[in-house]
Formats: structure tokens, C-alpha cells, sequence
């Protein structure tokens, strides 16, 4: 059987030296474990706000989806003729008032809905759009 010997050091100098060194261990410990707790909880602050964003803009998605459906549907046969136009001849109609601006923009915005349901890929709506027009 063969034990491993440590010889600790017994002269003042290097005695100082190894509690220098486990000083700097200790404080290097508690700095990562403070660094680590402080960049848990930035973490989870921000998640809580990106759910709280989310729960935001889901339900102003909803919102808007109630008030575009018509006889439960959003793309309309007014609408899909809307999106179907060229974009010139969607300005000539807009000009000459042969299309209202509330109609295009609701006929996009039934299309952005069908589009985020397929593909979750709106990030937000501006929900005064409407006014706007």
C-alpha cells in the first residue's frame, strides 16, 4: 500500500503565499457564483418579459382576427380580389376612390393573420392602423 506524502510548507514566507493563493481562490469562487446568480436572474427577467410580449401580442392578434372575420372567415372574396391586384392597379383604384384604404388594409392584414397562423411569423401589429387610414 503506497500513500501519497504532502509535505506542507513550514517556512512563514510560503505559508503566506498558500493563504494568498486560497484567498484569491475563495474571492475568484464568490465572484462566479455572484456573476452567475446576477445572470440567472437578468435571464429570467427576461423571459418573463419576452411571455408577457407574447401573451401581448397574441391577444391583440385575436383582437384583431374577431373584428376582420366575416361569417367566419378572413379572406373574403372582396379581399382575395384585393390581393390579387397589381400594385398599380391597386393605386389607380385607391386614387380614383374604387377602393377604400380601410378595405386594403384590412384584405393585408387577414392575409398577415393567415400567414402568422401557418407560420408564426409576425412579431407584433400596430393596432391603430385602422385609424391611420
Amino acid at each position: 500500500q503506497s500513500s501519497i506524502m504532502i509535505d506542507f510548507p513550514t517556512d512563514p514566507t510560503m505559508i503566506a503565499l498558500v493563504w494568498i493563493i486560497l484567498a484569491g481562490l475563495s474571492i475568484f469562487l464568490v465572484w462566479k457564483l455572484f456573476h452567475f446568480w446576477e445572470v440567472s436572474s437578468m435571464e429570467k427577467k427576461g423571459m418573463e418579459r419576452i411571455k408577457s410580449k407574447q401573451k401581448e401580442v397574441s391577444y391583440r392578434k385575436d383582437v384583431l382576427s374577431q373584428s376582420l372575420e366575416r361569417d367566419g372567415q378572413l379572406l373574403t372574396p372582396q379581399r382575395l380580389s384585393i390581393l390579387d391586384l397589381e400594385i398599380k392597379e391597386l393605386v389607380n383604384k385607391l386614387r380614383s376612390s374604387e377602393l377604400k384604404p380601410l378595405d386594403v388594409l384590412e384584405a393585408y392584414q387577414a392575409k398577415m393573420l393567415e400567414a402568422d397562423r401557418k407560420y408564426n411569423a409576425v412579431c407584433d401589429i400596430i393596432v391603430q392602423a385602422d385609424q391611420w387610414v
